[in-house]
């Protein structure tokens, strides 16, 4: 199968009066910078001190944030990247070994219902 063939199969190009144009999830999801066509397409990932927010007492706004723009697939790769790198972790010891575990559910645990459960 060829690459065009892929292409077409998999709905990234569409026919469109007699020619193949990119399609709007071919675009969002593996083209080089949709937001040249959607300039307010972005993830934007805010690390709170707070669970409220910021801490007014201190002026602390914000602990960590992330922009991610791009495809589809890079912003959510980043956005898990800063999820993960913001999970607090405790130590978990077997036998002689240690390992670093995270306190909540993993960010990649997620459903398609917006559900989390931890794996086993």
């Amino acid at each position: 199968m060829s690459d065009l063939d892929v292409l077409r199969r998999n709905k990234v190009l569409v026919p469109h009066t007699g020619r193949d144009v990119t399609s709007l999830g071919g675009l969002l999801a593996i083209g080089r910078m949709p937001q040249e066509h959607f300039p307010q397409l972005m993830l934007t990932f805010v690390y709170y001190p707070t669970v409220s927010g910021a801490e007014m007492s201190t002026g602390l706004r914000y602990l960590d944030s992330v922009v991610a723009e791009g495809p589809i697939p890079i912003m959510v790769h980043e956005a898990l990247r800063a999820l993960r790198r913001n999970m607090k972790r405790r130590a978990v010891v077997h036998g002689a070994g240690r390992e670093a575990v995270p306190s909540k559910a993993r960010p990649d645990c997620v459903d398609g219902f917006g559900s989390c459960r931890s794996r086993a």
